[in-house]
């Protein structure tokens, strides 16, 4: 399909029919917050299933490219399909790679493509979040991009890494205030720093209250 945002509508509406055919349309809370940001947006989510990845392109109504670890696109297939919808593959382990991906990651942003980013840098195999991982922060505060934290809760539990039967259980995404970044700062990784504590919050705070409740 030709453009980036027609292939990333058809993957939106493509992930919205497959949560519904697996019984996985989760209740989104605060979906307003979603419409009417000046891009380009970081999305930064918690990330605990597989099932996370399909349950992002099914939220984000607008073209974002998913910042992804390169190990995910070792698999042709699986490789050919998120680039075809924005995807940016990142080196995890090599120290000098990762800086070059780092940069290119920046670059997106600053022509005005928004990023989804699960911060936690891979899918965590416990129930608390892991250490937020800075590169899409430092990226959003050197181009003045909004943050948008959300939090997706009962995917762990819906679709565990270990399990290969689904367990239908209630799926919730909690969409959290935007955080404006203010470009220019004296000390990027300082702000950089800033802008991850308060999206780490916003999202622990939702996980915390639905566990409460649960």
């Amino acid at each position: 399909w030709p453009g980036r945002a027609g292939r990333w509508r058809m993957a939106h509406r493509g992930a919205q029919a497959v949560l519904a055919l697996i019984g996985a349309t989760p209740r989104v809370e605060h979906a307003q917050r979603l419409h009417g940001l000046a891009q380009p947006v970081v999305v930064v989510a918690n990330h605990g299933s597989y099932l996370d990845t399909v349950l992002m392109t099914a939220l984000i109504p607008w073209p974002a490219c998913f910042v992804a670890h390169s190990e995910l696109g070792e698999r042709r297939w699986a490789r050919r399909f998120y680039e075809r919808i924005g995807a940016v593959f990142v080196e995890r382990f090599d120290v000098a790679e990762s800086v070059r991906d780092a940069e290119r990651v920046a670059q997106l942003l600053g022509s005005g493509t928004s990023l989804i980013v699960f911060p936690e840098g891979r899918l965590a195999v416990i129930p608390e979040l892991l250490p937020f991982r800075m590169g899409g922060f430092l990226a959003a505060t050197r181009a003045g991009a909004t943050v948008l934290p959300v939090a997706l809760i009962g995917a762990r539990d819906f679709m565990k890494g270990d399990r290969r039967l689904l367990r239908r259980v209630p799926l919730r995404i909690h969409v959290g205030e935007p955080i404006a970044a203010l470009p220019g700062a004296a000390d990027p990784w300082d702000a950089a720093r800033a802008l991850s504590e308060r999206a780490r919050s916003v999202i622990a705070a939702a996980l915390a209250d639905a566990a409460v409740e649960h």
